[in-house]
């Protein structure tokens, strides 16, 4: 294979060889992953969001995102607002081997009081199935519910 290379100036989009080359992402999440780094803050990416926009089903683009969250790309908890609604809050991490991430807070749930690690974000307690967590005054969600940090 020969590349004819050519320089980009603008609409362009940085991605470390780490993602595309991953050995253990599939193609879907590969894909993913590098159509969500070209995106700006703020863009929505929920499955259902992704959905309307490519040709794959909510169950492939669903599997593609846990692979990304698995290989710590990306972060989705869900959260509740101070007005008790549920919305999930979604990061998207470069490069996760490149500087070991900071360590979420340790929450609770108040139904069992359980710890909930923040190794597992979006886990919710087995016994409530609520988070005690609430959002930064200043953090709102849209008109569908989600926040995007």
């Amino acid at each position: 294979m020969t590349h004819l290379r050519h320089r980009h100036t603008s609409h362009f989009t940085v991605v470390g060889n780490h993602l595309p080359q991953h050995r253990e992402l599939s193609l879907v999440a590969i894909g993913i992953g590098v159509y969500v780094q070209s995106l700006p803050d703020g863009v929505h990416i929920g499955i259902k969001d992704l959905a309307r926009r490519f040709r794959e089903g909510e169950v492939t683009i669903g599997r593609g995102l846990r692979e990304l969250e698995a290989a710590g790309y990306l972060e989705r908890r869900r959260v509740r607002t101070e007005g008790g609604q549920v919305v999930t809050v979604t990061r998207w991490n470069e490069h996760p081997r490149a500087a070991a991430p900071k360590p979420l807070p340790l929450r609770t749930c108040d139904g069992c009081e359980r710890a909930i690690r923040a190794a597992h974000p979006g886990a919710l307690c087995r016994d409530c199935r609520e988070e005690a967590v609430t959002l930064p005054a200043g953090d709102r969600p849209d008109q569908r519910g989600q926040i995007t940090a």
